[in-house]
């Protein structure tokens, strides 16, 4: 099962698409703002596609986002 996002991955890419933030993420996590972007680059690499993209100040799912 190592092809498997792990749960910290998991829980940051839930908070960011959530709150629409990576920051906002960061903050409820205790992680920092780069440690989320660590977290979601991980997961581009897994899944093979983005699942967040910036519009504006904020942060919204795309399709393979809203999938997952």
């Amino acid at each position: 099962m190592s092809h498997l996002p792990s749960l910290q991955t998991l829980r940051a890419f839930a908070a960011a698409g959530r709150l629409k933030s990576y920051s906002k993420a960061a903050e409820e996590l205790g992680l920092t703002h780069g440690a989320v972007n660590h977290r979601i680059r991980e997961l581009e690499q897994r899944v093979g596609d983005t699942p967040l993209r910036r519009e504006g100040n904020t942060m919204v799912l795309t399709p393979a986002g809203q999938k997952l």
